[in-house]
């Protein structure tokens, strides 16, 4: 399941699938009935993969709990996200042990029951850990990390003559153009 490309929009309800990116913004399909629109960018827009949840020792990915969540129901729908907060909170300590008491609210736990039904019923929710390209092994045997590129050395400069200070290398042409308006 890879979840970078699942976007949940502040103030708007439901899922959003990244379609382009736009001059106005970004464009974006919603998961619930396929139409588009355009995100202006001063809204607060999340990618589902960057979202984690806070737990008694560490931040866990939403990721990861979408998948124990699948585990532990089977596969199957969960909760109602307009069930009653106690029962939201209920159904989540159960799915979450350990979750943090304190700074995870009802809210919260609503908007991942939500996330999770939209997502199961697209059938986006899988088990399988996604493969990043490029990525590297956690620990290298010890006669390749030797191998590994070394930072490019640096050539020797003349030292600077007593007395004078290094000149600046900034340019002219870098710094903006103000103009006051026509002459005319």
């Amino acid at each position: 399941m890879d979840l970078k490309e699942i976007l949940a929009i502040s103030g708007q309800p439901g899922l959003y699938k990244f379609v382009a990116q736009s001059t106005r913004g970004v464009i974006v399909e919603a998961l619930a009935d396929g139409k588009r629109q355009n995100v202006p960018p001063t809204a607060r827009v999340s990618s589902m993969g960057e979202i984690a949840i806070f737990t008694d020792t560490e931040d866990k990915p939403l990721e990861k709990i979408l998948q124990d969540i699948f585990r532990a129901l089977d596969g199957k729908e969960a909760i109602s996200p307009k069930a009653s907060s106690a029962d939201i909170v209920e159904f989540f300590g159960r799915m979450v042990p350990d979750y943090d008491r304190e700074r995870v609210h009802p809210s919260d736990m609503k908007k991942v029951v939500s996330w999770y039904n939209i997502l199961l019923g697209k059938g986006l929710i899988d088990l399988e850990e996604p493969t990043k390209e490029g990525e590297e092994p956690q620990e290298l045997p010890a006669e390749k990390k030797s191998e590994k590129k070394a930072p490019a050395e640096k050539k020797p400069t003349a030292p600077a003559k007593s007395g004078s200070a290094p000149k600046a290398t900034a340019s002219k042409a870098a710094a903006p153009k103000m103009t006051r308006g026509k002459k005319g």
